[in-house]
């Protein structure tokens, strides 16, 4: 690759051919220029592959493998980068075009900070709904303790990893992160969603510095029928992901955090309640309600548990 860049944007895609000439054209626009994008597509049968390769930018790298996940496609295309820092963009968001310059110079002028993330707008394709991301989670980013460090830039002092149980305002495609940190982590690549918040947990657990922007540098597109749409996909992971976590809290002998986790835990449960009984599953909806009572759902899990007992015989389920 010659010269390393200082920045290499690491993309993730699969399928996502409609949206990656926005996403490309995003890291294309930013006003600084010594970046490389490694994109590593995780075995997309769509034309991402006639899409990458009509850019003749000689920065832009790109990858082909059989399907394992975003995490494992992440993974590989970190270890394909040679930057100073590494940036995540998913491959259906894009930047706005300042993105990359006010992060290098943050992360210039304050070698304390690890990892550098901002506020974006979240755009719901299904219901055309805008939305600050951290406007939709503020009872999560008010638990932070933080030192004002510039305009619209926070130091995170602490309270991170207990804000992260109540919303996870980390969006990837909004950090920016040393490589240094990397040599020691990576995605849980058997996890289909929730390793973002796995990962933060890690590095929480381990003192790496965390700092924010409140400004919007990124525009995050919610698809139609995403996978962050609440499914049972969704929080059977969240689950598996709190059980990592709860290793490695455990581990460290921070039983302070416990009732943090058991708060997530509590809240996937719940949400597994109607889930399992919308698809019929009786059997793993008595379960969820069972596991939500024991981590603290009381009488709000029971409201659940025979609301959607009544819709279960309203349907004929």
């Amino acid at each position: 690759m010659g010269d390393s860049p200082v920045v290499s944007v690491i993309m993730a895609t699969y399928n996502h051919a409609k949206y990656l000439r926005r996403s490309i054209g995003s890291v294309l626009a930013q006003t600084y220029p010594n970046w490389e994008l490694i994109i590593w597509d995780d075995g997309s049968t769509d034309n991402t592959r006639e899409i990458i390769e009509s850019y003749k930018d000689d920065r832009i790298y790109y990858h082909y493998d059989k399907n394992h996940g975003v995490s494992y496609a992440r993974n590989q295309a970190i270890k394909f980068s040679g930057g100073k820092y590494l940036a995540i963009l998913d491959s259906d968001d894009e930047w706005l075009d300042e993105k990359l310059a006010a992060q290098v110079e943050v992360m210039d002028a304050y070698p304390r900070v690890n990892i550098l993330f901002s506020d974006f707008m979240n755009i719901d394709l299904d219901t055309n709904e805008n939305q600050l991301g951290f406007d939709q989670c503020q009872n999560g980013i008010h638990l932070l303790d933080v030192e004002k460090i510039g305009d619209h830039l926070f130091f995170i002092k602490g309270g991170m990893p207990e804000s992260l149980t109540v919303s996870n305002f980390v969006l990837p495609s909004t950090v920016m992160i040393t490589r240094r940190v990397f040599e020691d982590y990576s995605f849980l690549e058997n996890l289909r969603n929730s390793a973002d918040f796995v990962l933060w947990w890690q590095m929480c657990l381990n003192s790496i510095d965390f700092a924010y922007f409140t400004n919007i540098y990124t525009i995050r597109y919610k698809p139609h029928g995403s996978l962050s749409s609440p499914n049972i996909l969704t929080y059977e992971n969240k689950i598996r992901g709190l059980d990592y976590c709860l290793q490695e809290t455990l581990a460290r002998d921070r039983n302070d955090l416990i009732p943090f986790l058991n708060h997530g835990y509590l809240r996937a449960w719940q949400n597994l309640i109607p889930l399992y009984g919308d698809n019929g599953d009786r059997k793993r909806m008595f379960k969820s309600f069972f596991q939500s009572v024991r981590y603290g759902g009381n009488l709000s899990s029971i409201r659940l548990f025979f609301l959607t007992i009544e819709n279960l015989k309203l349907y004929g389920k």
